[in-house]
């Protein structure tokens, strides 16, 4: 399954808006370049996931590519240089399903799965000079009770509050959705949903979910396919299903070939790309 991905080439880009093109900017890293050090979890050359931070800077999480093959998140500054004394490793952490984002206050919110069967999600956090928030959770980690399949995504909500999202296996019985809300603090949030989590599945049909939005209005839009065909669901503030939304709360979308989202974004007019 594809995920959302950084290339080993991180390329800076400039925007000139008057001619409508995008060129290289060349004074990121060596001519617009930065080669990174980590891989998938298959040995390609590229990270899986990255996270702008509000100074500018650039964090992507990968697999690194040496004797330890551990997960691990490097920082980039705004001109492209790595930043040596950043990069932090998770041992704990199974080389799949990783997702980094950044808060409001400059804190990374990291996540993965645990080593040991059955591979429970974790969220983990991270101070600003890339040393383990040990006040979140416990000791910087915050245990899920849900077992990733293909993405587990964190993201900070408006409230300050996380959201964890991405898609769970059934065994035996497929592939659903699922989403959680921590504290900020790290402890499950048991108001959201049911008891702290919501999930979501449809019987005849696999559902991998790849991104979230949270609208004005506190809704949180989450997106990706199923069964290779565009899926979008809507939840309200407290982690109910939005029923108002596409039919009874979720749309599917068929493309000719197939098709998953990968992002979602908001116009100024309210409307959904």
């Amino acid at each position: 399954m594809k995920k959302l991905t950084l290339c080993l080439l991180l390329a800076g880009l400039a925007s000139f808006l008057e001619a409508q093109s995008v060129m290289v900017d060349s004074t990121f890293g060596l001519n617009g370049q930065v080669a990174t050090q980590l891989t998938d979890q298959y040995g390609n050359p590229y990270g899986q996931n990255i996270a702008l931070l509000p100074n500018g800077a650039v964090v992507t999480i990968g697999v690194k590519a040496d004797s330890s093959n551990l997960p691990t998140v490097e920082k980039f500054g705004n001109n492209g240089a790595l930043d040596p004394g950043f990069t932090q490793t998770f041992p704990s952490f199974w080389y799949y399903n990783f997702g980094v984002s950044a808060q409001m206050d400059g804190k990374l919110l990291v996540t993965g799965a645990e080593t040991a069967f059955p591979h429970y999600g974790l969220v983990a956090r991270l101070d600003a000079d890339g040393t383990i928030d040990t006040a979140f959770g416990i000791d910087g980690f915050s245990t899920l009770l849900a077992d990733p399949f293909d993405n587990i995504v964190p993201m900070e909500l408006s409230t300050g509050k996380i959201l964890v999202f991405g898609d769970e296996d059934i065994p035996t019985a497929g592939i659903r959705v699922f989403a959680t809300q921590l504290h900020s603090n790290g402890v499950t949030d048991t108001t959201f949903a049911e008891g702290g989590y919501f999930r979501f599945d449809l019987p005849d049909k696999y559902l991998l979910i790849s991104a979230a939005l949270e609208q004005p209005d506190g809704k949180i839009l989450l997106a990706g396919m199923a069964h290779w065909d565009l899926f979008m669901i809507r939840l309200h503030p407290d982690g109910t299903l939005d029923l108002s939304y596409g039919t009874n709360g979720y749309l599917i979308d068929p493309m000719p070939n197939g098709g998953e989202a990968y992002d979602l974004a908001l116009q100024p007019d309210g409307k959904i790309l």
